[in-house]
């Protein structure tokens, strides 16, 4: 049986799409740092986990955008048949946040 998932394109993001991603990252409790010229510092904070990782640029930001998506999942709607990336950047910055602020009051547990 053929993988069908490796004949799709890798996903790419426009430096616009990086810049909204950092910007929304706080939103979700992760905290994302350029450490080197070509090397990032993802540290994601969810439940009681920790997650802190150093990633190379070419994978940085997909991760960031893993991340987020995955925190976002309750309140985006992913359409079937429709890329990931497209149902989350058709949202609006100010979504985007409010978004940001449901998932800290609603997942995001004191220690």
């Amino acid at each position: 049986m053929q993988n069908l998932a490796s004949n799709k394109p890798p996903l790419e993001l426009s430096s616009h799409d990086c810049a909204r991603l950092e910007m929304h990252a706080k939103g979700f409790c992760i905290q994302f740092s350029q450490v080197a010229p070509a090397m990032y510092e993802l540290s994601a904070i969810g439940g009681s986990n920790e997650v802190v990782v150093v990633l190379p640029g070419a994978v940085a930001h997909l991760r960031l955008f893993t991340e987020i998506c995955s925190r976002a999942a309750s309140w985006v709607h992913f359409y079937l048949g429709k890329s990931a990336k497209d149902s989350f950047f058709e949202l609006s910055d100010a979504r985007l946040a409010r978004i940001g602020d449901l998932y800290r009051k609603h997942e995001v547990k004191p220690f």
